[in-house]
């Protein structure tokens, strides 16, 4: 049986039209009505039926890093094989990842670690330090192409980052 906190946990993985969509699926089954539902390739029909009826599926899963890659920032979320049944939805440890691609996660996490910085502390610098640690922006542009690139969709985007205007 999904428990509320599964629900919780399983919702707080899904998109805001998918999870609406997987709500009223919900609501209308635990009413007894009849589901008139074409089931999509999408993960969240497999995770909600292993989850109630406890037959195990497992999937790639993006969840918190707590020891799973453990050449990885804790603080990172990373990909793994999660496997979902009746005790909720269980992420797998896969241990160390080759040097070479650690490494390669590594520049990329650093990238958004500044960006996740520059949410947190309104400051725009961050957003351009970010933006130029990036492998492939700072391959392509020079480093006042990417402050006019961060300003310029600083500025298209305003509504959504009123701080940063």
């Amino acid at each position: 049986m999904l428990t509320e906190e599964m629900e919780a946990q399983l919702m707080s993985l899904l998109d805001e039209n998918t999870a609406n969509e997987v709500q009223g699926l919900l609501s209308t089954r635990r009413k007894g009505e009849v589901l008139l539902h074409t089931r999509s390739e999408e993960y969240a029909s497999y995770m909600l039926e292993a989850v109630e009826t406890g037959s195990p599926y497992t999937f790639g899963g993006n969840v918190l890093n707590r020891g799973l890659i453990t050449n990885l920032p804790e603080n990172a979320v990373v990909e793994v094989t999660c496997l979902a049944d009746q005790n909720g939805i269980t992420p797998t440890v896969a241990g160390a990842l080759p040097p070479q691609l650690a490494a390669l996660n590594r520049t990329n996490i650093n990238v958004q670690d500044l960006a996740i910085e520059a949410a947190l502390t309104r400051r725009r610098d961050y957003i351009y330090h970010a933006a130029m640690l990036d492998p492939h922006t700072a391959a392509e542009l020079t480093m006042d192409q990417i402050t006019n690139l961060c300003d310029d969709l600083i500025e298209a985007h305003g509504d959504y980052l009123p701080a940063y205007q």
